[in-house]
């Protein structure tokens, strides 16, 4: 049984560990999928951490549209401290 999990940090990395309701919830009659979850992580790159959750929200929401929302969405940004 594994205790434990080793990561190796570069710097600016950040860990978004999160549910799978995200890429679950329909928008229209279609799911997001991996592949839109890791698009919308490669637009983000280039922008600074504080604006993360404004831009994951708007994204969610753009994405659900009317649909109503039948996931749970949970993200936890990790970004360790520069050293």
């Amino acid at each position: 049984m594994k205790s434990g999990l080793n990561l190796t940090w570069n710097k600016g990395d950040i860990l978004y560990p999160c549910t799978d309701g995200f890429i679950d919830q329909f928008g229209g009659l279609k799911k997001l999928k991996r592949t839109g979850l890791q698009e919308m992580f490669e637009n983000l790159q280039d922008k600074q951490f504080d604006v993360h959750q404004n831009a994951i929200t708007q994204e969610f929401e753009n994405w659900k549209g009317d649909a109503e929302q039948i996931e749970d969405v949970h993200f936890t940004g990790v970004k360790p401290l520069e050293y």
